[in-house]
């Protein structure tokens, strides 16, 4: 086991970054409903109510670049962070090979990248959530339902799709942000091998449960995070030396 002693708090949330995701969660929920209150007054009017659709989705996109952004660029600074914090207990770095503007200095291309992947994911989410609107609308009115029915099919789609894969979408791409950068960290600093480490949470899943505490080489460790919502990290590895 890593010689890195890890209290209770960091053993429930191993990043740090459960504020950040819950606060980036609440903000895209707030966004989808936004969206979801547009649509509904449309239903309830006399106008066209396909067209609209798509402008929603679009203006819920646009809203929220600059959260995404800023959400992409606070996981990779706490990855870079935190992951000092684990080679400094671990003894892997002095204090002194860490400068003072550690985790703030972050890779341009890198973030970029991250940016995008993650804007990428919310336009499939808005872009699925538009598909299924606009079917089910148009199932709705050919079926010659008042506006009562059309309102219970918008809030189906945007509660069940948009904010509930939003949502999901938000914990998971947050946990990839962050585990890019900690793992571009432990490289910088020489680590060649890391551990895996799960969230000791209620309802840990079994894939996840099967690699708590195992090491690999740094460049052949699973996908993280596992799946969506995975909580997982990597911890660095204590290189061991040989007895003489």
């Amino acid at each position: 086991m890593t010689e890195i002693r890890l209290g209770r708090r960091v053993l429930r949330d191993p990043s740090g970054l459960e504020r950040e995701i819950t606060g980036y969660e609440a903000f895209l929920d707030k966004k989808f409903q936004e969206a979801k209150e547009e649509l509904l007054e449309v239903v309830g009017g006399t106008g066209d109510v396909i067209k609209p659709v798509d402008a929603a989705m679009d203006r819920l996109l646009e809203a929220s670049k600059g959260r995404v952004e800023e959400n992409v660029q606070k996981a990779q600074q706490t990855g870079f962070l935190r992951s000092n914090q684990f080679m400094l207990a671990a003894g892997i770095v002095s204090a002194r090979a860490i400068p003072p503007d550690a985790g703030l200095r972050l890779d341009a291309q890198a973030t970029q990248v991250l940016e995008q992947r993650n804007l990428a994911a919310l336009k499939g989410i808005t872009d699925e959530t538009a598909k299924v609107l606009k079917d089910e609308l148009t199932a709705g009115i050919l079926a010659g339902e008042g506006s009562h029915e059309l309102a219970k099919r918008v809030e189906s789609a945007v509660d069940g799709i948009g904010i509930a894969r939003a949502r999901t979408m938000a914990r998971t791409e947050t946990m990839f942000a962050f585990n890019t950068a900690a793992k571009a960290n432990y490289a910088r600093h020489g680590v060649n091998e890391v551990e895996w480490l799960v969230a000791k949470l209620k309802g840990l899943c079994e894939e996840c449960d099967a690699l708590d505490g195992k090491k690999f080489p740094i460049n052949e460790a699973p996908d993280i995070p596992k799946h969506p919502r995975c909580k997982c990290i990597l911890l660095p590895v204590i290189p061991e030396v040989a007895a003489e």
